[in-house]
């Protein structure tokens, strides 16, 4: 049975990310847009993969089903960018021992050797688009399973964190929504995982010449064309910010965050926000609303005390919603 403890299962993540936030279609033109991309994803993960032109290649290469698969035969297919959608449904349904097996003999680093050839391909179509969200959802099987989370956290010598950003360079709304969820999970993981986050996003910045480490972000949430996608931006912002260690990090993100302009931007949408929008702005508030009241806390509030630390930032909190 698959490792069920996932990251994407986890009680911090889906409190912070997921409360509203996860997107049920893509940025388009409206309605139409987000129906159109539905309607090509679904037609074409039921097609199976495209990625087998290669004539006499097996059933399996065609998008044929991997189940009973062994580690070995996946690497190859990875390898030759072969049926994605038949190793994503292997590796979600992946126990412990296997999937420590297609660690072991070089499975990630072929994932992130695919991911990253198909982006430097590119893609025409949308056949080309959905073999590299098929590619990066492999990545979130692997993510979801602890023993490959940690492989990935813990990697030494090589950051395939960084090489996951390098995908956002892309026009594929689904592939960056996914990538987007991969980052905000690792925030909320660890300290670690936190900090290899923030060092992806300088990364990114240093190779696609911008200015800030956070200008990406600010980019996509002002260019979003749907308030699904805005959402899914929003919450790896309230995942960054909730996900570091202490009050004096947590403001620091946020003000860095403030002065880039991220209210200006949220102003006009607070209006017409959708649900899942309209909650990711309401974490990031309350948030605000709650580190200030802890640093304004009073000298006589003992903050190694949980209860009455809740009991004086909620009454904080309360005074500044009345005002």
């Amino acid at each position: 049975m698959a490792d069920e403890a996932g990251i994407f299962s986890s009680a911090a993540f889906s409190t912070v990310a997921s409360n509203g936030a996860t997107p049920t279609g893509a940025p388009g033109n409206g309605e139409e847009g987000q129906m159109s991309w539905k309607l090509a994803r679904k037609a074409l993960i039921k097609a199976g993969s495209p990625g087998a032109a290669a004539n006499g290649d097996s059933a399996a290469s065609h998008g044929g089903s991997l189940e009973g698969a062994d580690p070995e035969l996946c690497i190859t297919l990875l390898e030759r960018g072969l049926n994605f959608s038949g190793l994503k449904a292997r590796l979600k349904a992946a126990d412990q021992a296997w999937m420590e097996h297609f660690i072991t003999v070089g499975g990630i680093p072929a994932l992130f050797d695919a991911l990253e050839t198909l982006g430097r391909k590119g893609f025409s179509g949308i056949v080309g688009a959905i073999r590299q969200l098929e590619c990066v959802g492999c990545v979130r099987a692997v993510m979801n399973n602890r023993f490959g989370l940690e492989f990935i956290v813990e990697a030494r010598g090589e950051s395939f964190v960084k090489r996951l950003t390098d995908v956002l360079d892309t026009n594929n709304a689904l592939v960056k929504i996914q990538v987007f969820e991969l980052l905000s999970a690792l925030c909320v993981y660890s300290p670690h995982g936190h900090q290899l986050a923030l060092e992806a996003l300088k990364h990114y910045k240093r190779t696609k010449c911008q200015r800030y480490r956070f200008s990406l972000l600010l980019q996509e949430i002002k260019n979003a064309e749907t308030h699904e996608y805005a959402a899914v931006i929003m919450a790896f912002i309230n995942c960054i910010i909730t996900g570091a260690p202490d009050l004096g990090q947590r403001l620091a993100l946020r003000n860095e965050f403030i002065a880039m302009q991220l209210l200006d931007v949220l102003a006009p949408m607070r209006s017409s926000a959708e649900e899942a929008l309209a909650t990711q702005i309401e974490v990031f508030e309350d948030s605000h609303h709650g580190d200030q009241a802890q640093l304004e806390m009073p000298g006589d509030v003992d903050i190694s005390s949980h209860s009455d630390l809740f009991t004086a930032v909620f009454a904080r909190v309360r005074e500044r919603k009345t005002e």
